[in-house]
């Protein structure tokens, strides 16, 4: 709700304005719903949609903060199923896959950094 967009409202010459409208309403709406789940795998789909929702926000702003990577797990949501989230960090032992977790009924602990680097975002630009 803090997000000023006046800028870009200001200098939108290719209709960048209303794509960054409609993202944050994802954004929100999403946030919203995670926020008020109880069911760990509906809050694991909202989570997965906030990143869809961000990541081409983060990708095509003038970032310059900390590199963010982009992480692709092939089974968040059951086999042939992925999702992906945003996180500082790419080194397998380091990150935390969001989807799997320590705690999965069925993989426990096993899966919890799994993950593949799919992008990576550092000032704005886009690494593939």
């Amino acid at each position: 709700n803090k997000v000023d967009t006046s800028e870009i409202k200001a200098k939108d010459t290719a209709n960048v304005f209303q794509l960054v409208v409609s993202n944050l309403e994802n954004l929100k709406s999403s946030a919203s719903s995670l926020l008020t789940q109880t069911d760990i795998t509906e809050m694991r789909r909202d989570f997965f949609s906030i990143t869809e929702a961000f990541y081409p926000f983060l990708k095509s702003s003038n970032y310059e903060g900390k590199t963010r990577y982009i992480l692709n797990c092939d089974m968040a949501f059951g086999e042939n199923s992925s999702a992906t989230w945003i996180d500082t960090t790419s080194v397998m032992d380091k990150f935390e896959n969001p989807y799997l977790g320590k705690n999965h009924p069925e993989y426990k602990s096993t899966m919890l950094h799994c993950g593949d680097v799919k992008d990576s975002i550092f000032r704005g630009v886009s690494i593939k």
